[in-house]
């Protein structure tokens, strides 16, 4: 798909989105990301995309992660610059409950597939990002989505290694407490 497709008529085009100043705004986005889902359906895309992505994906912001001390350390700086980050339309929040840390995840999107996949993507990239710092050791507890099941269960637990839920009340990505040391 011709990614200046993709853009075209929103104000921005591709070689704005690689400058740091661009702004883009939740319609810009949502539009541009529902252009990308009729352009490619292929309901497992947010998991396919998360899963190319590398520390450099996160800009600056990746690479101070990879030269941080602990795993705990590179994800406070992630959620700290967040926005800095590429990530578009969510929050996201740590939870400890016991020997467990939940990341949840929370929209602004009111889409509910704009939702999935980004949640989707999301959550991918977040585990490739934790491999990727942790020598390929981490390992997740489960994953829970608000949203229904979409035809991509079996993908999900794949790319997940670990049990993944759908129709959940919160977007979870649940790993041991342990890991952030």
């Amino acid at each position: 798909v011709d990614p200046e497709r993709l853009c075209r008529g929103l104000g921005f085009s591709v070689g704005d989105l690689t400058q740091p100043s661009t702004r883009v705004s939740y319609r810009q986005a949502s539009l541009m990301i529902q252009r990308a889902l009729a352009a490619i359906p292929d309901p497992a895309l947010g998991l396919t995309l998360g899963t190319r992505a590398t520390l450099g994906s996160m800009g600056l912001v990746g690479h101070a992660m990879a030269m941080s001390k602990t795993l705990g350390d590179a994800i406070g700086l992630a959620l700290q610059n967040l926005v800095l980050t590429g990530a578009v339309g969510y929050q996201v929040e740590l939870r400890e409950c016991g020997p467990l840390i939940s990341m949840e995840l929370e929209h602004r999107f009111p889409d509910p597939e704009i939702q999935a996949f980004i949640t989707e993507e999301a959550f991918a990239s977040s585990l490739t990002y934790g491999r990727a710092l942790s020598g390929g050791a981490l390992r997740l507890t489960r994953v829970d989505f608000v949203h229904a099941e979409r035809g991509t269960s079996e993908i999900a637990r794949k790319v997940f290694d670990a049990p993944v839920n759908f129709g959940c009340d919160r977007n979870r990505f649940v790993i041991e407490a342990h890991w952030l040391a």
